[in-house]
């Protein structure tokens, strides 16, 4: 009779109906006309209120009426989660068993640690392994480091439900499970960065930092590999077969690398230029091997465009990376870097008819730069041809604002 019936199911419990009542009520609940939640709040709270009486006589007197095994299973959602429960769901057979835990909403999150256990198990049968990432909340903490690997790499492949059923929350579940790792000493680097990998398209805007770019800037074996995933040799055959799972691989592994700015060596906001070096060595080495040298020194860099200033510096490029360029000595890796020092400037905005003067600003920080490192001559030759093209920039600026003015 009322416009909100479902709403008559929340109230229940403060109604003192007998058991008889109950079940009788239950009975006019599962009339096809009845509203479709009133059957699982009746069934919630007579649970609640009768216990034992209303489970033992709960299958001869309803679930005898129900058909259909999911409607079955969804009338014994609400009702406490515990083993005397999940007993009771087995006893009803395999297909109510599975319909019960594939709908499932709730981990008995404050019960012993060996419930909790049995039920994310029962949940990962069913394939609900990364939505049990978003029911963990504060109780991750609580599960084996094997137990939380196993749910993110399952889940992995279990995306598109999770966001079905957890929308954008998924990415800060993912994120809360992943930090939980990090904090551990009996998860490898190596393992963490692979799970990253695989959830990197939720977690690349997230403000955690990522283990996988700290593992990047470690191991030049990794960051070629990343690299080789995206890029093709310059000897690949011309009918290299490229399939979806390639083109995937290949899309998460550009993103990877288009985030991955952190300049190995880099310490409490100092380079070991040893390390730099080291780094960059083998990194180049390993991409000539795989033919891979020209878009792999452009990716290098685009690293060192990221290099913080020394604060016991008054230039930029830090020493370290000046030192790098020139033993390198590659236009392709000053190419990589002049480029990413025009794009890392981002979204700007301007005002009306506003003219080059924010690029003039570059131009004069860049040519101070490419005074200062003139002991280092490829590094202050870069500099000072970025300072000429944000001239340039300036000028086109100032034509365009001069246009605008007619144009009103």
């Amino acid at each position: 009779m009322v416009k909100l019936p479902e709403l008559l199911g929340q109230v229940l419990g403060q109604v003192p109906f007998s058991l008889e009542q109950m079940f009788e009520l239950m009975q006019g609940a599962l009339e096809p006309d009845s509203p479709p939640s009133l059957s699982y709040y009746v069934s919630t709270f007579g649970f609640d209120k009768f216990g034992d009486q209303w489970k033992d006589a709960f299958q001869d007197r309803v679930l005898s009426q129900v058909r259909d095994d999911t409607a079955k299973a969804k009338l014994l959602l609400g009702w406490s989660a515990t083993r005397s429960t999940w007993a009771y769901v087995e006893g009803l057979g395999s297909a109510v068993r599975d319909q019960y835990w594939r709908h499932l909403g709730l981990l008995p999150l404050g019960g012993p640690i060996d419930d909790l256990l049995f039920a994310i198990d029962q949940l990962r049968s069913v394939e609900r392994g990364i939505e049990v990432l978003g029911m963990l909340h504060r109780r991750s903490k609580d599960l084996p480091s094997t137990l939380l690997v196993d749910l993110l790499a399952e889940g992995a492949g279990q995306v598109d439900g999770g966001l079905k059923h957890l929308g954008n929350m998924l990415s800060y579940y993912v994120g809360i499970a992943l930090k939980e790792l990090r904090m551990r000493s009996d998860v490898e680097k190596l393992q963490i960065a692979k799970l990253e990998y695989a959830y990197f398209p939720l977690l690349r805007h997230g403000r955690e930092p990522l283990t996988i770019y700290s593992l990047l800037a470690s191991d030049p074996e990794i960051f070629v590999d990343v690299l080789s995933h995206v890029f093709r040799s310059k000897n690949a055959p011309e009918d290299l077969v490229i399939t979806d799972e390639m083109k995937a691989r290949a899309k998460i592994s550009y993103d990877v690398l288009s985030a991955f700015k952190s300049v190995p060596g880099l310490h409490d906001g100092k380079i070991d230029s040893g390390a730099l070096s080291e780094w960059v060595v083998k990194a180049r080495a390993l991409t000539a091997a795989k033919d891979l040298d020209d878009i792999g020194d452009q990716r290098i860099g685009f690293v060192l465009a990221h290099a913080p200033q020394d604060a016991d510096e008054s230039f930029w490029p830090p020493s370290a990376v000046c030192q790098v360029i020139e033993a390198a000595a590659s236009v392709q890796v000053e190419r990589g870097f002049a480029i990413e020092c025009f794009n890392k400037r981002g979204v700007f905005g301007k005002g009306i008819n506003e003219g080059g003067h924010q690029e003039r600003e570059f131009a004069e920080r860049y040519k101070c730069w490419a005074d200062a490192t003139q002991k280092y001559p490829r590094t202050s030759a870069i500099l000072m041809a970025i300072s000429d093209d944000w001239n340039s920039s300036a000028e086109r600026a100032d034509v365009e604002a001069e246009k605008s003015k007619f144009k009103h």
